[in-house]
């Protein structure tokens, strides 16, 4: 009798704070973090999005494409989106222009034709700065050629010549640049491939964490959060990069991406500089040390590319490919890593991916700009001003506005010298 007493007690102690949890979720749902809340289920997880004014599914439009690729969004005209951040200066709400796209001069209709388009992914996007701050804007004041940012978050390189297709033809652009990432476009490539080689796309129409659950799944914040903090910090079978090809997947799985630390320090002249605190990005480390054992191919890229380069001779512009790498490698003088077996690893694989898309550029005839030359130089250059003027956000490792600034100098310097533009 006792015991069951005592069950009782607990069930009420714990029913009574598991209720005011519910309650300060709903009343604040702000308090949810942003890791967890990417675990909840769907329909609940949209409403809290909607509440706090987070990118969701609502602000996109589904993009139609040609290659059998994988869904395909983009924003939806004049959509406000609205970040939260903790790094200092980093802007938290931008608004897109009447295409859906971040650029500064909103009243540019669809069709109006421009010099110069650029295509990539949150490295050519406004992420956390002004869409007159990213490099396609500064761009197009420092080389006074009209420019159009036709950047989208979260995809690759078989998603820019998608977007260029569907939207850049009718701009009759003189030049195109495709702004590669260092850090995901290569897992972005595998996740074309396992799609376009699976043999069914049924398990893609649903996302199975989004058929779990039943009534509370679907309403109760504590139940979600209690749910994605097992996702998150506990489950070791969780994995958030599964879509790769087979031959790559043993390789993946082998190695633990809960157990990676990809956080870093910068030693720059003016204090020290902690960078990716929030020890995100993991599947940057992971891919790396895949390609160091010789599991993958860096071949995944090449059918965007000669895409790339075809749409150039059926459209009449000049393709250039640039190549925007990690924070880590453009500050690869000053960095000291957490676990010191990354570095090794991470400088490899940096080295590997800018010498396969400088061979790949001759191969297909595209101009090569290797963007990690003009950042170094300017982080030797700064003196006493490193600490201050930072390239890239210590939390997000995105471009600053001073990083995209470097960028767009550096592609105007080199546009300059293609003897294809007067």
């Amino acid at each position: 009798m006792k015991r069951a007493f005592i069950l009782l007690q607990i069930f009420i102690g714990v029913a009574i704070v598991a209720g005011g949890l519910e309650v300060l979720l709903r009343l604040y749902p702000a308090a949810i973090p942003l890791a967890l809340l990417q675990h909840f289920q769907q329909d609940l997880r949209l409403r809290v999005a909607s509440r706090l004014d987070l990118p969701n599914r609502y602000d996109f439009l589904e993009v139609s494409r040609d290659d059998g690729g994988p869904l395909l969004r983009r924003y939806r005209p004049d959509a406000q989106l609205t970040s939260i951040g903790r790094d200092r200066d980093a802007v938290e709400t931008v608004v897109m222009d009447e295409a859906g796209f971040c650029n500064p001069d909103r009243s540019r209709a669809a069709t109006d034709p421009v010099e110069i388009l650029a295509v990539g992914d949150s490295f050519t996007w406004c992420t956390a700065v002004a869409p007159g701050e990213a490099w396609p804007a500064q761009l197009e004041n420092v080389a006074a050629r009209p420019t159009y940012n036709l950047g989208v978050a979260g995809v690759g390189p078989y998603e820019y010549v998608q977007i260029l297709k569907r939207f850049g033809a009718e701009r009759r652009p003189r030049v195109v640049i495709m702004n590669v990432y260092e850090g995901n476009d290569l897992r972005d490539a595998l996740r074309y491939w396992d799609h376009r080689n699976r043999a069914s796309d049924a398990a893609e129409a649903t996302d199975p964490d989004d058929r779990r659950g039943g009534w509370l799944s679907r309403h109760s914040y504590v139940v979600n959060l209690a749910t994605a903090a097992w996702r998150e910090w506990i489950g070791s079978a969780w994995r958030s990069l599964t879509e790769v090809e087979p031959e790559f997947k043993k390789g993946l799985d082998a190695i633990d991406k809960e157990s990676l630390d990809l956080r870093y320090v910068l030693h720059l002249a003016g204090g020290d500089t902690a960078f990716n605190r929030e020890n995100s990005d993991r599947d940057e480390l992971r891919l790396a040390m895949v390609l160091d054992q010789g599991l993958i191919d860096l071949s995944v890229f090449d059918d965007a590319l000669a895409t790339f380069a075809a749409l150039a001779g059926e459209q009449g512009f000049v393709p250039v490919l640039a190549y925007s790498p990690s924070a880590h490698t453009a500050y690869a003088d000053y960095v000291e890593f957490s676990d010191p077996s990354a570095g090794p690893v991470l400088a490899r694989y940096s080295e590997r991916l800018r010498g396969y898309f400088r061979d790949a550029a001759e191969r297909y005839g595209l101009h090569f700009v290797d963007l990690t030359e003009f950042l170094r130089a300017e982080i030797d250059a700064q003196g006493d001003a490193q600490a201050e003027r930072l390239l890239y956000f210590p939390f997000n490792v995105h471009f600053t506005p001073e990083g995209h600034r470097i960028v767009a100098r550096g592609l105007a310097g080199r546009l300059e010298t293609l003897p294809q533009i007067e």
